[in-house]
């Protein structure tokens, strides 16, 4: 059966990283088996989003305002065996697509989740569904679907290859449980009176700061600072 992730604001982001576990039990020919879907009829708001197997093969169908693009392994997806997939989107690094921590597909895709109020389906495609809702569910998955991760940060291909190689059976602490690097942006836009000292707040030095675990930040040191003054 399908399962319905309710809409939530956390979904729409402008860059991250959606990551699947699953093992096919049925080899697909021209039908469209869906993995997960986030979308409903016609374009809306854009960030539309579709992840399916078709000729034994992953797809990723990405919705602008007004355009589609598509994408697709050239890895078979073998039979009742485990297969990770991991799709990173945003602007800052390009559209990159992994299966089993190699990567597949890249290119400069327009897309993100923002301006998508849908919900996630797993399991099916909600493609025909009504705006909100996924009532209108089509093409099931065949197989088990063992763990689906949205990250708020566009992870490496170190961390791709991380998680693909953990088993996400109960006990094994793979999947999602891996440790992540936290991702860093530079720090900049100051400025201070002379003869007086600059004092930032270390929030603000984190704020711009994400963790794709979701993990508190820390500030351990600050390296590389620039100082230009003028008079």
């Amino acid at each position: 059966d399908a399962v319905i992730l309710p809409p939530d604001p956390s979904f729409g982001q402008t860059s991250g990283t959606i990551e699947m576990r699953f093992t096919a039990t049925e080899a697909t020919q021209a039908q469209k088996y869906f993995l997960a879907s986030r979308e409903s009829n016609g374009f809306d708001g854009g960030g539309h989003v579709d992840i399916y197997l078709k000729n034994s093969r992953g797809f990723v169908e990405w919705e602008t305002t007004s355009a589609s693009f598509l994408v697709k392994t050239d890895q078979i997806v073998g039979l009742n065996t485990k297969t990770h997939v991991a799709v990173v989107y945003g602007d800052a690094g390009g559209f990159k697509l992994y299966a089993d921590g190699v990567l597949a597909q890249t290119g400069a895709i327009p897309g993100d989740l923002s301006g998508n109020d849908e919900p996630w389906l797993l399991g099916a495609s909600q493609a025909r569904s009504n705006d909100g809702v996924a009532d209108r569910n089509v093409d099931p998955f065949a197989g088990t679907i063992h763990e689906f991760s949205l990250y708020n940060a566009q992870l490496s291909e170190t961390d791709v290859a991380a998680l693909a190689s953990l088993d996400s059976s109960p006990g094994s602490g793979g999947g999602g449980g891996v440790n992540l690097a936290p991702t860093p942006v530079d720090d900049s836009g100051f400025s201070v009176v002379e003869g007086t000292d600059l004092v930032i707040p270390i929030s603000t030095l984190l704020a711009n700061d994400t963790d794709p675990n979701g993990d508190p930040l820390l500030l351990d040191s600050v390296t590389g600072a620039a100082i230009v003054g003028t008079d």
